[in-house]
């Protein structure tokens, strides 16, 4: 599911034809059926799943921790479509006037793909809007497994669409100034709306 291969690379070649056997101890499926059963936490527990699988095969392969993390990061976003978030984003911003509207409606469709995966709520501002995350699904997961280093992997994925916002220069300004990841209560999504 995530593999990535590079061939200028052999340790990030290790990934390809890579099928860990992934054993869930009695702590993981306590804490999994704490979620309500629905797609969008199922599938992310899949992908948690496969991610700690895939780093544990690392470093049995004798790959340290900072070795391992941008290896798994790279294949997240390969594995997820990376360069379509981008075009999307891209896109999206160009065929919406409601700057406004499209962020805002950005938080609604995130509680939707991500479902009781996370908790968010929002903050509205005279020329800003803020989406606080308060509980973070996968941060937990791995929290419980030891392996809360993970957590930033799938924190790059927001970089994709995040970068691309602020290239565009289309009147919003984004900025994550912290994450749960990085040892915060919260993340936060901070967009502000510059007059153009």
């Amino acid at each position: 599911m995530l593999a990535y291969n590079n061939k200028h690379n052999p340790k990030q070649s290790l990934l390809k034809g890579l099928h860990p056997t992934y054993k869930l101890s009695w702590q993981d499926k306590s804490f999994i059926k704490s979620f309500p059963r629905n797609p969008q936490s199922q599938s992310f527990l899949i992908m948690c799943a496969y991610m700690a699988a895939m780093y544990e095969a690392l470093l049995a392969k004798g790959l340290s921790q900072k070795e391992c993390l941008p290896i798994l990061s790279k294949a997240l976003i390969k594995s997820a479509g990376g360069k379509y978030v981008k075009w999307f984003t891209r896109f999206y911003l160009w065929i919406k006037r409601d700057k406004r509207k499209f962020v805002e409606d950005s938080s609604i469709k995130t509680k939707e793909l991500y479902g009781s995966f996370i908790q968010l709520h929002e903050e509205y501002g005279d020329n800003s809007f803020t989406s606080v995350v308060s509980k973070c699904g996968i941060h937990e997961l791995f929290k419980k497994r030891n392996q809360e280093e993970l957590t930033v992997c799938f924190c790059q994925w927001d970089n994709l669409w995040a970068d691309e916002i602020n290239r565009q220069n289309c009147g919003i300004k984004f900025s994550r100034p912290q994450t749960i990841a990085a040892g915060n209560e919260c993340c936060r999504f901070e967009f502000q709306y510059l007059d153009k």
